[in-house]
């Protein structure tokens, strides 16, 4: 059991081999802040995707050695995400870091049937949480990507198990994804 985010990444740090992460488009401060922060401290190998010359002015101004990490040049933004696409479909990269745009553009990209990376017909968003009013660090499952779950996909997560709690809004009619959850309508 992972109790709080040190003990992530003091997980991330002992793992062998560090997991690539393509940052798209790269040219944000703060996402470049926060890769850089994970890069020092050894968790991942960032791949920054986007306008080069923008991506080392920033990390210069931030003090991070651009030198040290792959930058690949892509000016527009829709090509860069595309790019970040085809490497992770192509085993290249492990994961993908959103940076300056907008999340529906990102999106589109990502979860188009031909170029994208989507594996089947559904697609899920995970994002981990930690509380000081909770006994260890737990994860948020589908706040944005997968907001109507209708009945019959629900042979879609086999590994779905009754036995742990989940919390999840309730689709636009009015039933609960989970039988063990009862309709409020």
């Amino acid at each position: 059991m992972i109790k709080n985010f040190e003990q992530l990444k003091e997980m991330l740090k002992a793992m062998p081999v560090k997991r690539k992460v393509a940052v798209v488009p790269a040219q944000d401060e703060h996402t470049l802040e926060a890769i850089s922060h994970a890069y020092r401290d050894g968790m991942v190998e960032p791949v920054l995707i986007g306008a080069e010359p923008k991506i080392r002015e920033i990390l210069a101004q931030i003090g991070t050695d651009a030198d040290k990490m792959t930058i690949i040049h892509v000016e527009d933004p829709t090509e860069a995400i595309q790019k970040a696409a085809d490497m992770a479909r192509d085993g290249e990269v492990d994961c993908i870091m959103k940076g300056k745009t907008e999340t529906g553009a990102l999106m589109k990209v990502l979860v188009n049937r031909e170029r994208g990376i989507r594996k089947n017909d559904t697609m899920s968003l995970l994002a981990f949480m930690e509380s000081p009013n909770y006994h260890k660090v737990f994860a948020i499952t589908d706040v944005g990507l997968l907001t109507s779950f209708q009945r019959s996909e629900e042979s879609s997560y086999p590994e779905c198990s009754r036995s742990i709690p989940c919390i999840r809004r309730r689709t636009a009619k009015g039933s609960y994804p989970c039988s063990s959850r009862k309709s409020k309508s």
